[in-house]
């Protein structure tokens, strides 16, 4: 039921005024580039749940300067949810401004049954070879308690992503655990809890379809499993072993 739209970087995007100037705080800067529908939202660091702001600055496109990404909601009309037979009141929008051109949507999240989303965002690279991505993590209300998964939605300005799956489930982690590479080929890292049982286990996901899994040691799976027992030490944490193959 989870759902997650990209908006196609390179084709639809808000005009600016041109030379706008990107000055004052940060809920200013956000209200400033907002639309008439869209609320600005606090981002936060998913281990502390401390308060990162309103924006945040990443060079997205390989060129000199970067981008500024915004996170919005924006509350759906009665008759687009009647229409859609939508059950989600509102959506996350992240938003990006590049080059004084706003780009709504450039990913969004359907929310069903939260009204104040607490919302996670990140840019980082995967690859070398690969432009950043923005990255969110963000529960939509249809899971809740102890457990309860979040979705993970990344897009970029980069074509090969295109094609790619970009949505996954997560519990809550660190992005460093989330986004740790296991090889060559960009990768994400679900995971999944039983609190109840103090049991968690970590999925490997290759980004490309089809993709030679990467030879994995029982030593360097052993050492992240470690880092996660490190992490969260009322957890056993075992290795989901039908994402990829192990050397």
């Amino acid at each position: 039921m989870k759902k997650a739209l990209f908006t196609a970087a390179a084709v639809l995007f808000l005009l600016l005024p041109a030379g706008a100037a990107i000055q004052g705080s940060q809920s200013e800067i956000a209200k400033k580039y907002a639309d008439k529908d869209q609320t600005p939202v606090v981002h936060f660091v998913p281990e502390s749940g401390a308060a990162l702001g309103f924006i945040m600055y990443a060079e997205l496109d390989g060129e000199p300067g970067e981008e500024i990404i915004i996170p919005y909601t924006v509350k759906k009309g009665t008759r687009e949810i009647e229409d859609r037979a939508d059950i989600a009141p509102q959506a996350l929008l992240i938003d990006v401004v590049k080059n004084g051109k706003k780009i709504r949507g450039f990913i969004e999240v359907d929310l069903a049954y939260v009204r104040k989303p607490k919302v996670y965002i990140h840019a980082a690279k995967l690859s070398d070879s690969e432009l950043p991505k923005v990255f969110v993590m963000v529960n939509d209300g249809f899971e809740k308690g102890w457990d309860k998964t979040f979705v993970l939605a990344f897009n970029s300005f980069d074509s090969k992503d295109a094609k790619r799956q970009k949505v996954y489930d997560t519990v809550l982690m660190p992005w460093e655990f989330v986004l740790k590479q296991f090889g060559k080929e960009p990768n994400i890292v679900e995971f999944s809890t039983k609190l109840k049982e103090n049991h968690g286990q970590f999925y490997i996901r290759l980004l490309d379809k089809g993709a030679k899994w990467p030879k994995i040691s029982k030593k360097d799976l052993e050492s992240f499993r470690q880092q996660l027992q490190d992490y969260r030490k009322e957890i056993f944490w075992e290795y989901g072993y039908d994402t990829a193959e192990e050397e």
